[in-house]
């Protein structure tokens, strides 16, 4: 009996995790491609399937289960911001959030694997996510200008600083609120690429979407 009941936690696990995943990307995309009206019925007939499920499986349902699973949508939400740039631009996008010990360390990451940067620690009151964490607002950064005005490593220290990429050319850090209006985590986007201000504001403006899509989510 115990074998029969994991086997259906596991399936109605799975299940949950194809639905949300499936979802919720369905209701971001929306976001950015409003005309996509199949989209709009897949999300729906997804969100109605995922709330049948829970009702069948309500005695044995638990909160944290549909939580762990919606989590795992969220290299697929990050996947998403590649439509955002032009083919073949090189980018990243990361989300900081704090630990214990106060310090923001990256939790998710897109195109980061294997750079330095990735196990960057900071406190929360240097760096551009660090100004973002205080001032609730969303911030671009040209990263050339910054230095050649003289603002170094914002606080950063030395042995966390030399893993920036030292070709690093922009960074745009939005905030992540929670329902009390406070940040509980930064989404970044950054390049080595020259600075094109034709579609910076475009970007800044799907960041801050898809910060409502990940605030969802998000512990």
């Amino acid at each position: 009996m115990k074998k029969y009941m994991k086997g259906i936690n596991h399936i109605q696990s799975t299940l949950y995790a194809i639905l949300s995943s499936f979802g919720l990307l369905s209701g971001v995309n929306l976001l950015f491609h409003p005309s996509k009206k199949v989209l709009i019925s897949v999300g729906i007939l997804s969100f109605i399937a995922l709330y049948i499920l829970y009702i069948v499986f309500s005695k044995t349902a638990k909160k944290k289960v549909v939580i762990a699973n919606l989590k795992k949508a969220i290299p697929l939400i990050l996947k998403l911001s590649e439509s955002f740039f032009p083919p073949n631009y090189k980018f990243r996008a990361n989300v900081f959030m704090q630990d214990k010990d106060k310090k923001l360390r990256i939790k998710h990451q897109l195109n980061m694997d294997g750079h330095d940067d990735q196990s960057i620690v900071l406190a929360e009151n240097v760096g551009v996510t660090g100004s973002v964490w205080h001032s609730k607002s969303q911030q671009f950064c040209d990263v050339k200008l910054s230095k050649s005005e003289g603002a170094g490593a914002w606080g950063i220290p030395k042995e966390e600083m030399i893993k920036v990429d030292p070709h690093m050319t922009w960074i745009i850090s939005t905030p992540i609120l929670d329902e009390d209006n406070n940040v509980f985590a930064v989404l970044n986007f950054d390049s080595t690429e020259d600075i094109d201000y034709n579609f910076i504001d475009d970007i800044k403006k799907r960041a801050r979407q898809l910060t409502c899509a990940l605030a969802a989510i998000l512990p």
